[in-house]
């Protein structure tokens, strides 16, 4: 879904989004991650955090595009040894997985943020 650049010497950060998918950051409230102006929110726990300055630039990654499955893979349905378990994959449920506006989405649960190249 990103595309790692030949000449980008830079660390901690994978690449801009590939032609054929989508990436969005949503917040994370929980762990005080939002990913618009503080302007944006209207009272509650979100203007709590930001008023405290406890409030991180970011939010939990989603991945779209006609390129991502509608699902996981499971291949110990078909008697054959489970994934790779480091991966957190087998973790996944349905709700990890869905269709928005025409795109398949994955919920990756990893956390990100856009730099100023995006």
């Amino acid at each position: 879904a990103t595309l790692s650049m030949a000449l980008d010497l830079n660390v901690g950060h994978v690449g801009p989004s590939m032609g054929t998918s989508a990436i969005r950051l949503v917040d994370v409230p929980d762990m005080n991650y939002f990913n618009a102006p503080a302007s944006s929110y209207d009272g509650g726990k979100a203007k709590a955090i930001f008023d405290s300055g406890r409030n991180k630039s970011g939010g939990e990654v989603w991945v779209g595009g006609p390129g991502v499955s509608e699902g996981y893979y499971d291949p110990s349905l078909s008697g054959l040894k489970p994934g790779v378990p480091s991966n957190g994959m087998a973790k996944k449920t349905k709700e990890d997985f869905f269709k928005e506006d025409g795109y398949s989405w994955f919920k990756t649960g990893d956390i990100g943020s856009w730099s100023p190249q995006g």
